[in-house]
């Protein structure tokens, strides 16, 4: 036998040689990508570990955090419609509630010849108990207007611009530090 054939189990002899240019080549690189596959796994877990250690982000800035956190949440739950709704209803010079003029035309007659139409709370409750009733019977919409019109345009802006925003906000409080991401790959990020 030569030296490069070394006898295996069987009847096949394995073929030793050394690798040709090419295929050292081929091998460095694979070696190159495996190193660089490592290090963008190290980088992608320490922004990971950055992005989710919320209380080093309030120990380093709390007004931040706290202001970013609480945005979010603010236009989650649908502060802009709330705020521009109470500042509608602040306003409104009248004291009328949101079901004012729903009650049937009969009705009206019967409170003003008995005198109870001169009591706000009186009316509130009725138009309030009729606007129930017709909600349950699926006969009620708001009746047509300019104010109808603006609220249903206004749903129609701010809710997917609220979700838009609320998003940018999460997803700033939620963003690595890479200074922190520097610190930890020399070793000295604070926990």
């Amino acid at each position: 036998m030569s030296d490069d054939l070394t006898p295996t189990t069987g009847d096949v002899a394995e073929v030793k040689r050394e690798p040709t240019p090419e295929v050292r080549a081929a091998m460095e690189e694979l070696e190159a990508a495996k190193r660089g596959l490592v290090a963008s796994l190290d980088d992608l877990n320490d922004a990971s570990q950055s992005a989710l250690d919320i209380p080093a982000k309030v120990r380093r800035n709390p007004v931040r955090a706290v202001a970013l956190a609480g945005g979010a949440g603010f236009m989650l739950l649908g502060g802009p419609r709330r705020v521009a709704r109470f500042m509608a209803r602040q306003l409104r010079s009248d004291e009328r509630g949101p079901n004012h003029g729903i009650l049937p035309q009969d009705v009206e007659r019967v409170l003003k010849d008995s005198g109870v139409a001169r009591d706000p709370a009186v009316r509130r409750a009725l138009e309030d108990d009729f606007a129930d009733y017709i909600k349950q019977k699926g006969e009620y919409g708001p009746p047509p207007g300019a104010a109808t019109s603006f609220w249903r345009t206004f749903d129609l802006i701010a809710g997917p611009l609220g979700t838009v925003a609320a998003r940018l906000l999460v997803e700033r409080l939620m963003e690595a530090d890479k200074r922190w991401i520097e610190r930890r790959s020399r070793g000295t990020a604070d926990r």
